[in-house]
């Protein structure tokens, strides 16, 4: 497989999160909680596996990290603004999101360099997990004292991101 075709694939799963970012509210509003679990678990994945073929290729380019830089803030700012509906403490976690995503936005607009630290990259999978929790306990419809939990699981991810964030 030629070296612009690998490029031409990582960068389209890159682009199909980012295009999965703006259709996450749809399928929330759609098809509801649990379908939209299933949805970012997914698009999730798409993370995962667009750097793992961009590194395994050798095909990682300023576009490509650039982009996976803003679909990634961008999906965590959606998600935290269906999650904010459910959950209005979200409001935090959402407000240092939405600061990210123009940061990296503008800095990759004028041509700055947003590779991401390993600070960075670890909170980006702490953040991603803890998302998909959220979104994983408030599909589950049979568990007891679901809001405790949720409420608990909120807190601790905006302990963690706060903290995370005073290091990066």
């Amino acid at each position: 497989m030629g070296k612009y075709i690998k490029l031409i694939i990582v960068n389209l799963i890159t682009i199909i999160r980012l295009i999965g970012a703006f259709i996450l509210p749809f399928v929330y509003y759609k098809q509801g909680i649990s379908a939209s679990a299933v949805f970012i678990i997914i698009l999730f994945l798409t993370d995962a596996i667009d750097g793992l073929f961009a590194r395994t290729f050798k095909v990682c380019t300023f576009f490509g990290s650039g982009m996976d830089a803003i679909s990634d803030k961008l999906l965590n700012t959606i998600s935290f603004i269906i999650l904010g509906i459910e959950y209005n403490v979200m409001i935090a976690p959402l407000s240092i999101e939405i600061a990210i995503l123009y940061t990296s936005y503008s800095t990759y607009r004028y041509g700055g360099n947003i590779k991401a630290s390993i600070i960075g990259k670890i909170k980006t999978i702490i953040l991603d997990f803890f998302v998909i929790l959220s979104f994983v306990l408030l599909a589950l419809p049979t568990l007891k004292n679901k809001t405790y939990f949720i409420l608990k699981l909120i807190n601790l991810q905006i302990l963690l991101y706060t903290s995370l964030h005073l290091l990066y």
